[in-house]
């Protein structure tokens, strides 16, 4: 009988459960296993998104370098105020004097390989925040019969901000002396991380002569 009994109070010790103590102790380690954790993963998460920042700046700069890659490359004469054909690509409206893009232009005026006059700019600011983005405007196309009809109105191209979300982007033109080169300079920068990218790209004009294309340089 008093084995009986010394069996029967060990199965009841064994089976009292956890005591207030132990249960605290175990809260205690889960909390600072989970604050560990914690530590560790907002950094991570920090620097996921900030390279996927960086992704999008770089992707943005070999898109929009493209672009104007693609349209200088196969640039031709442009048409001003109506005058006659003028054989030139012109590049105007120069950065200030102390601007990191000094020496560089804002704008370039040519015509397209379809025989379009345009001009590739940056957009400033406008209604729907399309500040600092790759704008190309097409001119109206009229007819050539004296009536002065429009065969086409203006196109204001640019990509929309969907491509852009938290990007702007500096844009400049030079000309290489004495070559039928236009060097590209392009910064994308992105406006909550602050990280920027520059590249420079020399694009060489397969339809123009070196003194074809011409610097305008700031009105006095």
């Amino acid at each position: 009988m008093g084995r009986e009994v010394r069996s029967d109070t060990k199965m009841r010790t064994d089976s009292r459960g956890m005591t207030l103590i132990e249960l605290i102790v175990t809260f205690a380690v889960a909390a600072i296993f989970m604050t560990a954790a914690a530590m560790l993963i907002a950094p991570a998460t920090k620097m996921t998104l900030h390279i996927k920042g960086m992704n999008r700046v770089h992707n943005d700069a070999a898109i929009i370098m493209e672009t104007v890659v693609n349209e200088l490359s196969y640039a031709d004469s442009y048409l001003e105020d109506g005058a006659a054909d003028i054989p030139a690509i012109k590049l105007s409206d120069p950065y200030p004097p102390g601007d990191a893009y000094e020496g560089y232009y804002r704008q370039a005026a040519y015509s397209d390989k379809g025989g379009n006059p345009a001009v590739i700019s940056v957009t400033s600011d406008d209604d729907t925040g399309g500040k600092g983005r790759l704008q190309i405007v097409y001119d109206a196309i009229k007819s050539d019969d004296g009536t002065d009809t429009e065969i086409r109105k203006e196109i204001d191209w640019s990509y929309g901000k969907g491509l852009y979300r938290d990007n702007e982007i500096t844009l400049g033109f030079r000309k290489k002396p004495d070559k039928n080169i236009i060097i590209v300079r392009l910064t994308v920068t992105n406006m909550i991380s602050e990280y920027s990218y520059t590249q420079e790209t020399n694009v060489r004009c397969m339809n123009m002569k070196a003194e074809k294309i011409v610097e305008e340089p700031a009105e006095p």
